[in-house]
């Protein structure tokens, strides 16, 4: 009942002339300049100017706590459709450079963000998270109480640099700070230390350096990570490396992707994917999943990827009614993606 008074709220509220259709991440929407809706496996996601409801760790503040070394920080809270992958949901309101927000399912969280001319400032509060009432409920306890964050950031010319600061009264203080460059498409940033993990599960990183390179039709991106120091003998200091690149030639994409990780338990991980697409065809291969192939044209699609066969059809009903994603797997498994015009 209350998704549904606030979609009425939304669609109230938000001239619908103009729709059009477009995916994002997996996930089917339509969209004018002001109100935009997505209904994915189930999940819902709209838009208005003012207000979002989706998912809230995909980006901005949210993402950037949940790994400040896995992609290029923010803090600005977002609401966006779905992934594929997304689970934890929120609302985020934002009336000109000021946005506030809180989750509405997994962790409860609040927080809010304001932008000025030169940088941006942010504070989040995490409460402890739900009990499962196991015997390593006490850890999960320590691991998940009250944390409050803050953060600032801001840049001039290619130069930018942000600061992170939590604490709670289980785990202290903890910091985290990058600083870089960027210049069209070249970029290079270091980073070190860790804030309070926001959904625990994860190792202290205690340093990293991430870059990217680009030109016309090519984009090259890479980081490395480096864990904490190890405590006991029988231990190593962690780390990861990520490479991915891509090449676009007259119509022809060729992209790679390179992960390589060793374990605080000497454990090695390595990760190729590399495909070719021309045309809707496109092929590859991955280390981990074998075969990577599919075949696009017009509204249907087939293919196999980590190991399982796909067919996918996408249902344009014309720019006024509906748009519908229908992709069934090999093991019986169902996505589903809905957009609708109102």
């Amino acid at each position: 009942m209350k998704v549904i008074i606030v979609f009425l709220l939304l669609a109230a509220a938000s001239p619908l002339a103009g729709i059009s259709f477009a995916r994002d991440g997996g996930s089917a929407y339509t969209g004018s300049d002001g109100f935009r809706l997505s209904l994915s496996d189930g999940r819902l996601y709209l838009a208005d100017e003012h207000i979002a409801f989706g998912q809230i760790d995909r980006f901005g503040l949210v993402r950037t706590l949940s790994d400040p070394y896995g992609s290029p920080p923010s803090l600005r809270p977002r609401a966006s459709a779905f992934s594929r992958t997304g689970e934890r949901s929120g609302f985020v309101l934002s009336l000109g450079p000021l946005s506030a927000g809180a989750s509405l399912n997994g962790r409860p969280l609040l927080f809010a963000s304001a932008e000025f001319s030169h940088f941006e400032a942010a504070v989040l509060l995490a409460f402890p998270g739900e009990d499962p009432g196991t015997i390593v409920s006490d850890a999960y306890r320590e691991e998940t109480g009250r944390v409050l964050y803050a953060g600032i950031s801001g840049g001039y010319g290619v130069f930018s640099a942000m600061g992170i600061f939590s604490f709670s009264d289980t785990k202290g203080i903890g910091l985290f700070g990058s600083a870089g460059v960027e210049y069209g498409g070249y970029s290079l940033y270091a980073m070190a230390g860790d804030p309070i993990s926001l959904y625990g599960g994860r190792d202290t990183r205690l340093f990293g350096i991430r870059g990217s390179i680009g030109e016309e039709g090519f984009r090259s991106e890479f980081s490395v990570i480096f864990g904490g120091v190890p405590v006991f003998s029988d231990e190593f200091m962690p780390y990861q490396a990520v490479l991915r690149s891509e090449l676009a030639v007259e119509g022809i994409r060729l992209e790679s992707v390179m992960r390589y990780s060793f374990t605080r338990t000497g454990r090695t991980y390595k990760s190729d994917i590399i495909t070719l697409s021309f045309d809707g065809l496109r092929i590859g291969y991955s280390s981990s999943g074998g075969l990577i192939a599919s075949y696009s044209h017009g509204m249907f699609e087939i293919g196999i990827e980590d190991g399982r066969a796909y067919a996918e059809v996408q249902l344009d009903f014309g720019a006024e009614d509906a748009d519908v994603m229908i992709r069934l797997h090999s093991d019986g498994e169902i996505e589903t993606g809905v957009s609708l015009v109102l």
